[in-house]
């Protein structure tokens, strides 16, 4: 019985044990205190994030001899949307990177009902000119693309930046002059880019296939071919530049700007390799946490389950126990008790009761003699 007992009780605390894990899944008041944590955790993550990528770019930097003057970068790893920045706002000489965002926004165009695939720029059908740009690099057809794309105005060297500038966030707020002076970007800028593009992937999905044929073997893809890369690089007049996703298990957004460092091309392919492993580390990183979490969170689930079961246990025990039996050596009788064990006297007979009963003898005895007596005659 008391074995059938204890397995009841064990069900019913396993089921109020996992009532309470349901409830706080639906609990907008759980829901928001953790959202709370969350956030307060990838504050305190950001710094360990940035300490971790500063330690990892400061021997790079110092090695291929990269300062403010002849670099930027951007480095974004999607999974908790942590950006690092260097010299990231200084406006740097694009080259060809410009070709991302104005593919971009001609895809946009079309997709808006403003252009049509049907149109033709630069002697090409408006998809094969696409192809070419960002392929080949074509300048011919992206140069012809840009007046396209805002209606060949005479103004185009102003309308077009403006056009473009709708990806780069914060920095239509204040947009400084010397971005319409020329072919010039910020990493931020790009990133920025880079972060709407991986956003809204499945409206880019043939410029990325594009992006991912470009340019094998060579800028970020020089050393890595164990992932994919979807990127434009940029290539003028000292400046070697290269922006792109790279689709580590957690993919991460990179954009990179040299001028003059002589060895460009190559550090842009080191760079790639440096983070695709700085990535692979964060992810182990964020695995091994998760687990720990997962196992201190089941910890403490069993520790409340035995908790509960052990006073479950405790309040059936006090409720089923047996009284112990009372004997009278051990206790003494009451007073009240007292009195009733002793026996009741007779009540006495009343004054006629004892001559009766003398007569009623001295009758029988009388009358069995007189039978006796007759018999015998």
């Amino acid at each position: 019985m008391k074995r059938g007992i204890r397995w009841a009780a064990f069900w019913l605390a396993a089921l109020l044990c996992a009532a309470p894990v349901q409830a706080a899944e639906a609990s907008t008041e759980i829901v928001v205190t953790e959202t709370y944590r969350i956030v307060e955790a990838e504050a305190e993550e950001s710094d360990r994030f940035a300490a971790g990528l500063e330690a990892q770019m400061e021997p790079f930097l110092e090695k291929y001899g990269l300062n403010e003057r002849n670099f930027a970068m951007g480095y974004c790893y999607t999974a908790t949307g942590e950006i690092w920045y260097y010299n990231g706002d200084a406006l740097m000489l694009g080259g060809s990177v410009y070709k991302l965002p104005l593919n971009m926004r001609v895809t946009e165009k079309v997709a808006e009902g403003v252009l049509s695939e049907n149109d033709r720029v630069g002697g090409f059908a408006l998809p094969q000119a696409q192809y070419l740009s960002l392929v080949h690099s074509d300048n011919a057809i992206s140069q012809a693309m840009q007046k396209y794309l805002v209606g060949y105005q005479a103004s185009y060297y102003r309308a077009y930046p403006d056009e473009i500038a709708v990806y780069s966030g914060d920095f239509l707020d204040d947009i400084p002059e010397k971005y319409y002076s020329g072919n010039y970007f910020s990493a931020r800028f790009m990133v920025n880019t880079l972060s709407y593009l991986y956003d809204h992937s499945e409206e880019f999905e043939t410029i990325l296939g594009y992006m991912e044929e470009a340019q094998p073997g060579a800028y970020f893809k020089r050393y890595t071919d164990e992932y994919v890369i979807a990127h434009k690089y940029g290539f003028f007049d000292g400046a070697i530049n290269d922006v792109g996703i790279v689709y580590t298990d957690t993919p991460f957004l990179l954009a990179a700007f040299t001028y003059n460092t002589g060895n460009g091309e190559e550090m842009l392919g080191r760079l790639c390799e440096l983070l695709c492993s700085y990535t692979n580390e964060l992810d182990a990183q964020r695995e091994a946490e998760a687990a720990a979490a997962r196992a201190a969170r089941k910890a403490q689930t069993i520790a409340e389950y035995e908790a509960r079961l052990a006073a479950e246990e405790a309040a059936e025990a006090e409720v089923t126990a047996p009284e112990p039996e009372e004997t009278a050596a051990e206790i003494p009788p009451t007073p009240e008790q007292e009195e009733s064990a002793v026996p009741e006297a007779p009540e006495p007979a009343g004054p006629s009761a004892g001559p009766v009963w003398i007569i009623a003898a001295v009758s029988t005895a009388g009358l069995a003699l007189f039978i006796l007596y007759d018999h015998h005659r």
